[in-house]
């Protein structure tokens, strides 16, 4: 009687033990962390690094004065006027992320008209023949830029277009046989918050001068 006392007891302990021991394992199982869900990030802040590279623009005879925005330039098979031009302190390109200019930079906004002289005929632009001088003499192309091809004619504000979120590929063309509108962005010196003198051209054409004010 009293051996099988003894294993009657020895069973319950180990019964018991047994019932412990789930309760111990179920209780870490219940009690793990749940990996959290990734959170929605911000949109991209992209920050001017440095300008693009100077620019080699024709070699062409000098003007005795440059026109002003608003006036029309002839430039042969077409003619350009500088609607405007304005500094900004950021834009957002593509709407995908912030666009600012370190210190010691501008940008500057810039809105152009192309007419065609000849309505009907290709006129054909490279890129990289447009360009914007500083006061020292350092030129530089767009840095990013749209056009628009439109009717020959048809007015519209360029300021309208807008701009990618990928920086301008100055190796191609604009071509129109009507009209044609541009938008263009050009990282220039600040000046110390000084008005700037700049100059604006495409290829052998006349070019145009203007003062660009910093933002305060």
């Amino acid at each position: 009687m009293k051996d099988s006392r003894k294993f009657e007891i020895m069973i319950c302990l180990l019964i018991c033990a047994l019932f412990m021991l789930a309760c111990v394992g179920g209780g870490l199982v219940t009690s793990a962390t749940d990996t959290p869900a990734p959170s929605s990030t911000p949109l991209a802040t992209n920050t001017a690094t440095s300008r693009p590279t100077s620019t080699p623009r024709p070699t062409k005879t000098p003007f005795p004065t440059s026109a002003p925005v608003g006036v029309s330039i002839d430039a042969g098979d077409y003619s350009y006027t500088v609607v405007k031009a304005v500094s900004l302190q950021r834009f957002y390109p593509g709407g995908k992320f912030l666009f600012t200019a370190n210190p010691g930079y501008m940008i500057v906004d810039m809105g152009v008209r192309i007419q065609n002289e000849n309505p009907g005929t290709a006129v054909s632009i490279p890129w990289e023949e447009i360009y914007i001088t500083e006061a020292n003499g350092d030129s530089w192309y767009v840095y990013y830029g749209t056009a628009k091809a439109v009717e020959a004619g048809k007015e519209m504000d360029p300021f309208t277009l807008g701009i990618s979120d990928v920086e301008l590929d100055v190796t191609q063309k604009i071509d129109f046989t009507g009209d044609a509108y541009l938008r263009l962005i050009f990282l220039v010196t600040d000046n110390d918050n000084q008005p700037v003198p700049l100059i604006f051209g495409i290829g052998y054409a006349p070019d145009a001068a203007f003062i660009v004010e910093q933002p305060k």
